[in-house]
């Protein structure tokens, strides 16, 4: 199935006039209404035949350049992995009848709707506060989907082991992106997440000889995929035990005052 997107030159201009930003590209009045009946046609298609995505691209909105590169991108992972169905929200505009005063929010309803049926994340030149795209991996990541970063190799070894980002979810299971420096590091990880047969070598953090951690790291790019914090078990355990504690005292707050009001 030929999934449609926009070109990146038309996610630029109709990005920009949703926006009410200036388009700094020459254009034409008919160009533009054009464009926009084309992301009207792309996000009907999207919507009518229930489009279930492999792959949420998620790259820089700004000028031209970051659109072009989108779409550059885009078909670069499509050549290794032709099957692939592939969402760019930089490719992708909104519908017609959209609310003109809630138009960046009917376009984030349009990237959750995506994202919740979607395989896998892919964020690229992923910049400081950058928050969206950590938002949108780290929803990929509690539903056990895989998410792979691509950035500079300067930061690359504190995002792949220790930032306190890197993983997210319940200490016991907590669950990690992968992070690459280039296209082909990150397709190969992609492929083997998406078939089912990534493999991940296990490393124990062992002090005073007590095991502190298992951390679960992918053999290809080396990224922390998984950890689980077992010096934390015991303090679980007691957290639990409180919780429990509290839930029956409520339960019996709730009983007396029953008790009360039928006395």
């Amino acid at each position: 199935m030929q999934i449609p997107y926009l070109a990146g030159r038309e996610g630029y201009i109709v990005n920009q006039t949703y926006a009410n930003r200036k388009i700094r590209i020459e254009t034409t009045k008919k160009e533009i209404q054009n464009i926009k009946r084309k992301a009207h046609d792309v996000v009907d298609y999207y919507l009518r035949n229930n489009i279930c995505f492999d792959l949420f691209l998620a790259t820089s909105f700004g000028e031209l350049k970051d659109f072009e590169k989108a779409e550059l991108i885009l078909k670069e992972i499509q050549k290794k992995l032709p099957n692939l169905k592939i969402f760019s929200p930089a490719l992708c505009g909104i519908l017609q009848n959209a609310s003109p005063e809630d138009m960046a929010n009917e376009k984030g309803d349009i990237e959750r709707w995506v994202m919740m049926n979607c395989r896998a994340f892919w964020g690229t030149e992923i910049e400081i506060g950058a928050w969206g795209k950590y938002s949108e991996a780290t929803l990929s990541l509690l539903e056990h989907k895989p998410a792979i970063f691509v950035m500079k190799e300067s930061k690359l070894k504190i995002f792949k082991e220790r930032h306190p980002i890197k993983l997210v979810g319940h200490p016991m299971a907590s669950h990690g992106y992968h992070a690459v420096t280039n296209l082909d590091d990150g397709i190969l990880c992609l492929k083997s997440e998406l078939e089912g047969d990534i493999k991940l070598k296990r490393y124990l953090c062992i002090n005073n000889h007590a095991v502190r951690s298992e951390n679960f790291r992918c053999q290809h790019c080396g990224s922390t995929i998984k950890r689980s914090a077992t010096w934390l078990k015991q303090h679980y355990r007691n957290a639990d035990e409180v919780r429990q504690k509290l839930i029956l005292n409520k339960v019996r707050i709730f009983r007396d005052e029953d008790e009360k009001k039928k006395k």
